[in-house]
């Protein structure tokens, strides 16, 4: 469960802040989209480093919550 849970998310928000930084799409002769021609290098580190950073939040949060609520045997 945690290996499922700990490394699906991980390249399917990446994937998406790596495709919502494309200011070029190649489109095929049938008109559907691509690969990626030209990347907004500014948005992908703003896009990346958020998400490290949110996740880095969230883990701080759940380390702070677990140390308070830990009562020792």
């Amino acid at each position: 469960l945690l290996c499922v849970l700990g490394t699906i998310p991980g390249p399917i928000l990446f994937g998406v802040a790596i495709d919502n930084s494309c200011t070029l799409w190649d489109f095929n002769e049938c008109e559907t989209k691509g690969a990626c021609l030209v990347y907004d290098n500014g948005r992908m580190a703003y896009l990346l480093m958020g998400i490290s950073t949110a996740c880095k939040i969230i883990t701080i949060i759940f380390v702070f919550t677990a140390g308070c609520l830990y009562k020792p045997p």
